[in-house]
């Protein structure tokens, strides 16, 4: 009989973050929207999005923008189907949903570096 033995060595840990933030879409039928000021909360659907990432990025100002451009990207494409409504149903712009989105992406993280940076960047104009 043989017997394999092996020695399991578990990947290098990494600490990852994984957050997520919910925003709200109006879901877009047929007829046109322009008559009604909000979407009817029954079209409304609110979807979650995830975005995953290494704590480790954060110790050297190239990771820090590294991590921020993705959260820009994400919520650029999260943004760009369907209509975006804010928690009273009001429609927002393209540029809104973004900056909202990106928003929730930076609280939801929990980073001191990352919000500081955010609120620099808010300051410079995007």
């Amino acid at each position: 009989m043989l017997t394999q033995h092996s020695n399991y060595v578990p990947p290098k840990r990494r600490s990852v973050k994984l957050l997520t933030s919910t925003m709200a879409l109006a879901t877009v039928t047929a007829a046109p929207m322009a008559a009604q000021a909000s979407p009817s909360l029954d079209n409304i659907v609110r979807t979650k999005y995830a975005v995953k990432f290494d704590r480790a990025l954060f110790t050297s100002e190239d990771g820090l923008q590294q991590v921020y451009t993705t959260l820009v990207r994400k919520a650029e494409k999260a943004c760009k189907t369907g209509t975006s409504v804010d928690d009273e149903g009001t429609h927002l712009s393209k540029a809104e949903c973004v900056s909202d989105l990106l928003d929730q992406f930076v609280e939801n993280a929990d980073v001191t570096v990352l919000t500081a940076y955010h609120s620099e960047q808010g300051k410079a104009g995007g």
